[in-house]
């Protein structure tokens, strides 16, 4: 018995690990002004798998160059974002936003046939996380959020968190003068 909760115990460590690794490399650059998205087709593959997250940094559209890969949104297409590679920047005008960015997918054969909506806010891919995207879309499931509840309740279960009668658990009532 005293085995199987030992595996038990390290199988919900690594599980633990892992999951707060990935979802740690994808989802704490928010704090600084990214942005993170999850990959939810093979276009950009093999550069960027399916299941990834990309982790962004916003950009201007004059800073955009041909053979960045970039997050934007799709002209009158509201709340759906694309994360393709630049191969065309035209200059269609004066301002800073007067320019037309072509993008494609890695793995499709044609060019997006929208190009990016340079009056919404674009973002250049700085890195990506394997799997991490499956965690992100994952975890806005309510059924996998009590999962990882319980999968945390079951590491402290079987770790005997936080342990009764160790040193730091005993009531030290001297005290010093």
């Amino acid at each position: 018995m005293r085995r199987a909760l030992q595996v038990v115990q390290l199988a919900a460590t690594a599980l633990a690990a892992g999951a707060l690794l990935l979802l740690g490399a994808a989802v704490l650059p928010n704090v600084i002004g990214f942005q993170s998205y999850a990959v939810l087709s093979g276009s950009m593959e093999p550069a960027i798998p399916l299941g990834a997250a990309v982790v962004t940094q916003p950009v201007a559209p004059e800073q955009v160059r041909e053979g960045d890969v970039i997050t934007f949104s799709v002209t009158g297409l509201v709340g759906v974002v694309v994360t393709h590679r630049v191969i065309g920047v035209e200059r269609t005008g004066l301002g800073p936003t007067d320019v037309r960015l072509r993008t494609k997918g890695d793995a499709n054969a044609d060019e997006h046939p929208v190009p990016a909506d340079v009056h919404r806010p674009l973002a250049r891919v700085v890195y990506w996380v394997p799997f991490a995207g499956y965690l992100m879309e994952a975890s806005t499931v309510p059924a996998v959020r009590g999962f990882f509840v319980v999968l945390g309740l079951v590491l402290i279960w079987t770790t005997g968190w936080p342990r009764r009668g160790s040193a730091n658990a005993t009531n030290n009532t001297r005290g010093t003068s």
